[in-house]
């Protein structure tokens, strides 16, 4: 809305939106030479949108993680890991394109399972999202299906963080840690026979790496 108030002949503008943006022009009454002109920009705190919101992938896959944003002036977007800056850990595996708004992870490693949260800012405000990403194989999978029978946890609902220490099951939005499964803890599965199960994960000797214990 556009209106003239007052006597001092000065223009307001009530509820600025984007559509105001422009320069704005005066000129004094019979005197067409004499003027004035005022530039009005209209300043919008960012907004983001990240996408995919949650992906998996297998080890050596690449994985790309992007984020939309818009905002006047535009934002500067960065990104964190696991609440840590990317930026310090840049390289061939890890580097940002399309001006930052694409996080490029080449030949992924479980190591990179991670919440990443992209962070838009500019000068009136700033917004953020997260994308998750977990790294899993097929012998994972399996694992994780076994651990959400016999632990009653959700698969879709959980992170699996897999380690020389054993398995950690986080909640994905605090995450808290649901469970901790030592190398030297024994899930027992009575429908599940010992071949069965190393079947389900390799040929070779079992290893807590890369599976459970199978009674």
């Amino acid at each position: 809305m556009v209106a003239d108030f007052g006597e001092d002949n000065s223009l307001y503008i009530t509820k600025v939106t984007t559509v105001h943006v422009g320069n704005y022009t005066c000129h004094a009454s019979g005197h067409e030479e004499l003027f004035q002109t005022h530039v009005l920009q209209v300043n919008v705190p960012p907004v983001i949108r990240v996408y995919p919101e949650t992906q998996a992938q297998e080890p050596g896959m690449a994985a790309s993680l992007r984020c939309h944003a818009e905002g006047i002036p535009m934002p500067r977007i960065t990104w964190l890991k696991n609440g840590m800056d990317v930026s310090t850990q840049m390289s061939k595996q890890l580097s940002l394109l399309a001006n930052g708004s694409e996080l490029h992870i080449g030949n992924v490693r479980y190591e990179d399972t991670g919440a990443y949260t992209c962070i838009a800012k500019n000068e009136v405000g700033v917004d953020e999202d997260i994308s998750s990403l977990f790294i899993e194989d097929s012998a994972r999978k399996t694992l994780a299906n076994i651990l959400w029978r016999e632990e009653g946890l959700s698969v879709g609902n959980m992170f699996y963080v897999f380690s020389d220490d054993g398995i950690i099951i986080l909640h994905p939005v605090d995450c808290e840690i649901q469970r901790h499964l030592r190398p030297t803890e024994k899930i027992f599965m009575s429908y599940v026979s010992v071949r069965a199960c190393k079947s389900a994960f390799h040929d070779g000797p079992l290893d807590f790496r890369d599976s459970i214990c199978c009674m």
